[in-house]
Order: C-alpha cells, then structure tokens, then sequence
C-alpha cells in the first residue's frame, strides 16, 4: 500500500508536486495505469478546489482543505490552503515529521 500526504498552497507549483507524486508511485511499484488514475484524481480534485481559493484568496479570506483519496493500493492525503497560516503545532509537527 502506497500512502503520502501533499501539502499544497497558492504558492506551491502543483504541476511539480504532481510530477513527484507520479515519480514516487512508480518507484514504489504502482502499475502505470494505478499512478495515472492516482494522479488523475488529485488533479481534479485540485482544478476545482484552487479556483474557488484563488476566488477567496482575492477577496482577503481563507480556505483550508483536506481529503483523503484512496484507490486499491494507495492511500493519499492532500491538504490545500490558500491564506491560512499554519498553526505552530503544525509547523513543530512537519519539523519533526520531516516533511
């Protein structure tokens, strides 16, 4: 079982974080067609959540977003903010988490 967590905002090239993601199921021994679907998924799922943060980011507000994606053998959790500063537990979390 394949499982990663993408933390994406407004400022995050989302093109390279899918390019990893793709580079990471394949080394982990994901079939290419499990990857596409994986990587497919995000995307949508990312098209329709950035415009409505780009819409609210515009205005001054913010989004936070988190959805777990599953498939047969791989488990994603992805995470998008757009303007929501991270809490500090948050931030002490990811420093020891390495992430």
């Amino acid at each position: 079982m394949y499982n990663a967590t993408l933390e994406l905002s407004d400022n995050v090239d989302i093109e390279s974080k899918l390019a990893a993601l793709h580079r990471d199921g394949t080394r982990a021994g994901l079939s290419d067609s499990t990857v596409a679907e994986m990587t497919d998924q995000v995307r949508t799922v990312l098209s329709l959540v950035t415009k409505q943060g780009s819409h609210l980011a515009a205005q001054g507000s913010q989004m936070s977003f988190s959805r777990l994606i599953k498939g047969d053998s791989y488990e994603l959790q992805l995470i998008y903010g757009v303007g929501a500063p991270k809490s500090w537990l948050s931030r002490v979390a990811r420093s020891l988490l390495g992430g």
